[in-house]
């Protein structure tokens, strides 16, 4: 099991590093999606796999909130799934670009939030 799933933008990586880091110099295991390459199942097919599985067992979730990942479909999916499957009501969001901000609070007023 690990505690903490990070969902963020690709574009993001480099910029997550440090969060990461922080996380785990707290003792705490963290699952960020590295692409691994997998011959059998094409890049897709594994992302959902692998992203769908280190979140059903995460005991928290992050989201990272940036100009890229308001974008990303996969975010608002992992959300959702967190929200149908998950009995750890636990999620946290980190704010990086303050372009995502007005985008994330509109969609609370209008949608009811992630």
């Amino acid at each position: 099991m690990v505690d903490i799933f990070i969902a963020y933008a690709q574009q993001d990586r480099e910029r997550i590093g440090p969060i990461v880091r922080t996380l785990e110099q707290q003792s705490w295991s963290v699952w960020r999606y590295e692409g691994r390459p997998d011959p059998d199942l094409p890049q897709v097919q594994l992302f959902e796999r692998e992203t769908l599985d280190a979140l059903a067992a995460a005991r928290c979730i992050v989201v990272v909130w940036s100009c890229y990942s308001y974008r990303s479909d996969w975010i608002y999916r992992i959300d959702e799934y967190r929200k149908r499957k998950s009995k750890r009501p636990r999620l946290f969001s980190v704010l990086l670009d303050e372009d995502a901000k007005e985008f994330i609070s509109l969609k609370y007023r209008v949608f009811g939030g992630f």
